[in-house]
Formats: structure tokens, sequence, C-alpha cells
């Protein structure tokens, strides 16, 4: 049984170089994205290529909602989740010093993906995961 990722933010940059290395080591991984769909689907096949499954999840890890349902979709596909890459992250580019550019509703949304969504994924897939472990232990003593 092949193991199970989900690399968040992986319809672009880092996110994309992860998704297809755990593909080629043979993990069947979960490609999210919030906004890049087109990006996503070329991440798609990119990680089928290496002959593997995928499964494309538009979701905001911003919202624990969507956490909840990434995880949910991932299970219900595959009944498991071995491995979690929280690679996810936005920013507002401003002038150099011009910190009257942020807004405090950009601050709040960029500390809610880059910080609170991290907290957010990691305990929405974390029953999932203390699962495997359990099993792998088990597995481990026979």
């Amino acid at each position: 049984m092949a193991k199970v990722a989900i690399v968040t933010g992986s319809a672009t940059g880092m996110g994309v170089t992860c998704a297809i290395d755990l593909a080629a080591r043979g993990w069947n991984i979960t490609i999210n994205y919030s906004r890049s769909k087109k990006e996503a689907e070329e991440t798609y096949a990119k990680v089928t290529a290496e002959g593997v499954e995928a499964i494309v999840v538009q979701a905001d890890v911003g919202q624990d909602a969507d956490c909840r349902r990434l995880a949910a979709e991932t299970l219900c596909e595959w009944g498991h989740i071995d491995g979690l890459i929280n690679n996810a992250a936005i920013t507002k580019f401003q002038r150099a010093g011009d910190l009257e550019d942020v807004t405090p509703e950009n601050f709040d949304q960029i500390f809610r993906v880059n910080t609170t969504g991290p907290f957010m994924m990691s305990r929405a897939v974390f029953p999932a995961m203390k699962k495997n472990g359990r099993k792998a232990k088990s597995a481990a003593r026979l």
C-alpha cells in the first residue's frame, strides 16, 4: 500500500517540487491550491507521470473547515494519511518601509494562512496519522 501525503500550496513554487519528489518516492499525493487551479492541474500531471495516484483539492488553509475537508477528502480517497507538508503561504508586497500599505485585514490573512494554517492542518490530519502510527508499531512487534 502506497503512502499518502498532503502537500499544501502544491500548485506553485516549492510545493510542486515537494509533491513531485514524494511522488518519485512512490507516495500518492493530495495536491492543494487556493487560487491556482491551472497550475494545480499541471502539478497533477507531473505527479501522476511518476506512476502514483493523486487528487487535486481546492482549499484555503487559513480556514479551519477547509483544512478539515482537505484531510477528509484525502481519507475518502485512500483511507489513510502518512505525511503532511505545510507549504502554503502568502504575503503582501509593498514598498520597503511602507507599513501603511499593509492593512489589518492583509496582516490577519497572512497570519491566518502562514501561522494558524499549519496548526489547523496538523490538527486536521492528527487523528489519521496517530492511527497509522499505532498500526506501524503493532506491525513492527510481529
